[in-house]
């Protein structure tokens, strides 16, 4: 090869051996056609010649792998003939043939697509075989790579429509699964607590059995779902201005009927602190703070302590949720966040997927934070969630951004125990409804503001007042109320002047609260 940085070598580089090559030399000199003949023939490629550029592109089909061309000749020269290739996308190697005088013409050959030229002098028969063997191993890279491109293309365009297939199917998994697994968790319910046709000790204690197996299929179908959601990049987040301290409030509300189940003491170090803003999506947050919650429990030791605390790090906030729990071994913690691995804990009646953590340590990257976890033999784990706090140029009147949400927001207010775990679990599958705690009606009506939707327990006159309040407040009197009532309603409920949008009496009936709430948010 004779690029102008270049010199000749002495060892030219033999031709591929992968097969005989074919050559078209084109040039209008008889001698140099027959010299190179002989030296290509020679080095085993199948050699065809033509006089000039119109009489190359009549011989030349897809057979040949290399044109080696001289540049001045009759007809049609070998500038012409190179640009004829390269516009009708003829993209065989082409190495130009030129004078000493020709390098300038030379190298505008190669602006037009040639891939080398050699020069016509004393070492012509050194430097052509080198040419040659380069400009066709390039070719057949060049080759290697376009294969490889439309291997990876073809890849890539597989494993979106498999991807979509899985999306779809566990699209209609969603529907076909949770849509007759709520009916069956409802009628269980229904069965259990019906007044007019009580059921025996033994039943009830089987369907008990039943609504709490359906209910941990339901997270399961649940979790899958999100896990799905996440690795197909499809789960978003809604990033906005929070009170981590209300979240955190909130989700104890929703766990400590758990925990009192199993004998466990929470601490609460937030308590009675004031708002603290951070930037998250309130509903995912609570939902990682839920499931480590839910781990601290039942994965705690025999009456146990589970503590939540809240400390500051620069410009982040760190939540720490920490047990008294037998530890995690140091050999398991780098497994701790794989998918379906919990570590052993299978072998137990302890239930679970193996898939939270996964998805809470997901959940806490989308929103620009992170998760991790200490833990000591014998003495218990901490798992810390670390987010973003919220810059203190957005306005901290109220709670939220003014930005429309996603989701529909709903406010419980003075609930029975029942009601909190009721809804808890009906709202698990419609993770678009964000539900709000307030624990008796001055909270409730500091909270109503901005709510789709009001659930009020009333179990006192008292409760007539905070309905009266609502009411007669502008800033929540379309807000729709749902009243959850005594067989015996309330004295002057009906008499009312402020209309409720539904009134319920207990026991609740789940198909019916539901129906009611998806009614009130037009859903």
């Amino acid at each position: 090869m004779n690029n102008p940085d270049s010199s000749p070598t002495n060892n030219p580089t033999p031709p591929l051996s992968t097969g005989k090559r074919k050559v078209l030399i084109v040039d209008d000199d008889a001698l140099v056609v027959s010299i190179l003949s002989s030296l290509l023939s020679e080095s085993h490629y199948e050699v065809e010649t033509a006089e000039n550029g119109r009489q190359a592109l009549a011989v030349l089909d897809d057979s040949f792998d290399l044109l080696l061309s001289d540049l001045e000749m009759p007809e049609m020269n070998g500038l012409e003939l190179l640009e004829s290739l390269r516009k009708s996308k003829n993209n065989i190697p082409v190495v130009i043939l030129t004078g000493n005088q020709e390098i300038s013409v030379a190298l505008n050959a190669l602006k037009l697509g040639a891939n080398d030229y050699v020069i016509k002098d004393e070492n012509i028969t050194e430097t052509v075989l080198t040419a040659v063997a380069n400009s066709l191993e390039r070719k057949m890279l060049l080759d290697q790579n376009s294969r490889l491109i439309e291997n990876l293309m073809k890849a890539k365009e597989d494993a979106e429509k498999a991807n979509k297939a899985k999306s779809d199917f566990l699209a209609k998994m969603s529907h076909d699964l949770k849509t007759p697994l709520n009916a069956i968790l409802g009628y269980t319910e229904l069965m259990i607590i019906d007044p007019d046709e009580p059921l025996d000790e033994g039943s009830v204690d089987s369907l008990n059995k039943i609504f709490k197996a359906g209910n941990h299929l339901l997270e399961l179908i649940n979790d899958i779902l999100d896990l799905s959601a996440i690795e197909a990049g499809k789960l978003k987040v809604v990033i906005e201005k929070i009170d981590i301290v209300s979240i955190i409030q909130e989700s104890l509300v929703l766990i400590r009927p758990s925990a009192s189940k199993h004998s466990i003491k929470i601490l609460d170090e937030t308590k009675g602190m004031s708002p603290l803003f951070v930037l998250a999506d309130s509903l995912r947050l609570k939902q990682v703070l839920l499931n480590l919650l839910s781990n601290g429990i039942k994965y705690n030791s025999l009456k146990g302590t589970l503590s939540i605390a809240l400390t500051g790090e620069g410009d982040r906030v760190r939540i720490n949720v920490r047990d008294t729990g037998p530890g995690i071994p140091q050999e398991k913690m780098k497994t701790l966040f794989e998918k379906f691995n919990r570590l052993g804990a299978e072998k137990t009646n302890i239930e679970g997927t193996g898939i939270g953590l996964n998805i809470c340590r997901n959940l806490i990257d989308l929103m620009s934070g992170s998760l991790n976890v200490e833990s000591e033999m014998g003495k218990g784990s901490c798992f810390s969630i670390s987010i973003p706090l919220s810059p203190k140029s957005i306005d901290d009147k109220e709670g939220h951004p003014t930005a429309s949400k996603k989701y529909f927001e709903i406010l419980l207010i003075n609930p029975q125990d029942d009601d909190i775990e009721k809804l808890r679990n009906m709202l698990i599958p419609r993770p678009f409804i964000k539900l709000s705690i307030a624990e008796n009606g001055q909270q409730g009506i500091k909270r109503a503001s901005g709510q789709k939707l009001i659930i009020l327990g009333m179990q006192s006159e008292e409760d007539i007042n905070t309905l009266e309040q609502l009411k007669n407040d502008p800033t929540t009197a379309t807000i729709p109320i749902v009243a959850l009532t005594n067989k015996n309603k309330l004295k002057g409920l009906e008499s009312s002047p402020n209309p409720l949008f539904a009134s319920l009496t207990y026991p609740i009936n789940s198909i019916q609260l539901l129906s009611t709430i998806e009614s009130a948010l037009e859903i």
